[in-house]
C-alpha cells in the first residue's frame, strides 16, 4: 500500500529515443548464431535429463555406466512390482490439474470483480497480488521453517 501511495503522486517520463526501435542485422552470421544458441539451449535442457537417466540405469550411485553394469531393475521394480506408482502418478495429475483449474477460476473471478471495485480497493488488491513477486520464495520458506521449529527443544 505504501508503494501504491508513493507511486500515485509521482510523475514518470519516458526516457530515450521516441522513434522506432533501431534494429541491427546479423547478415551472414545469423544462421550460425541461431544454430549455436539452439545447441546451447538443447544442452541446457537435455544435460540434466541425461544425467538423471544415466543415474537411473546403474545399480548404485557412483558406479560408472558401462554395458556390463547397465540395469533396468529400478524401472522393473517401480513399474512392474509396485502398484503405488500408477496411483501416485494419477494422484499427482489429479492434484495438479485440480489446483490449476481452481486457480484459473479464482483468477478469472478476481479479475471480473476487480473491474467493478472502486480505485482505492482495486489498488489495495493489486498490492496484495504483487506480494509474491516482491517477497522471494526463499525468504518465505525460511520464515515458515523458523515458525515450524520447536523453540524449546528437549
Amino acid at each position: 500500500m505504501l508503494q501504491q501511495r508513493m507511486l500515485k503522486h509521482s510523475r514518470f517520463t519516458l526516457l530515450g529515443h521516441s522513434g522506432p526501435a533501431q534494429d541491427f542485422t546479423l547478415g551472414r552470421w545469423r544462421l550460425p548464431l541461431e544454430l549455436l544458441l539452439g545447441l546451447v539451449l538443447i544442452l541446457i535442457l537435455l544435460a540434466p535429463l541425461i544425467a538423471l537417466v544415466t543415474s537411473s540405469v546403474v545399480p548404485a550411485l557412483g558406479v560408472p555406466l558401462t554395458f556390463t553394469n547397465l540395469s533396468f531393475s529400478a524401472y522393473q521394480e517401480m513399474l512392474g512390482r509396485q502398484g503405488v506408482t500408477l496411483r501416485a502418478f494419477s494422484n499427482s495429475l489429479m492434484l495438479a490439474g485440480g489446483a490449476a483449474l481452481l486457480l484459473m477460476l479464482l483468477a478469472t473471478l478476481l479479475v471480473y470483480l476487480m473491474q467493478s471495485l472502486p480505485q482505492r480497493t482495486r489498488s489495495a488488491l493489486t498490492s496484495m497480488i504483487e506480494i509474491p513477486y516482491a517477497l522471494p520464495g526463499v525468504v518465505l520458506a525460511i520464515a515458515v521453517f523458523c515458525c515450524l521449529q520447536d523453540p524449546y527443544p528437549s
